[in-house]
């Protein structure tokens, strides 16, 4: 989640190959709602990575996505923690 607009977003992720989409929110909503931010003012979100269960509640979080091992390693490390969770939930 961003608080920059739909497009700038959509330049960031096309330049760094994201395999996903980088969501927008303009108005701070989302960060509010799941405490992101204490204030509709903040001007940046804090870096985490949220996984969500299909009915919205958090299952998995991390803070400061970027340490130790980087972007590419902790994508690699919330993957793997996924697939742990749905092999034991079948």
């Amino acid at each position: 989640m961003s608080f920059n607009e739909v497009d700038t977003n959509a330049d960031f992720c096309n330049g760094n190959d994201f395999p996903y989409d980088l969501w927008s929110d303009l108005e701070r909503e989302l960060a509010l709602y799941y405490n992101i931010v204490d204030s509709a003012m903040a001007l940046f979100p804090s870096r985490q990575t949220v996984v969500l269960s299909p009915a919205g509640e958090w299952i998995l979080v991390y803070q400061d996505p970027g340490i130790p091992n980087g972007l590419s390693g902790h994508a690699q490390v919330v993957a793997e923690d996924i697939a742990a969770i749905v092999a034991a939930n079948p």
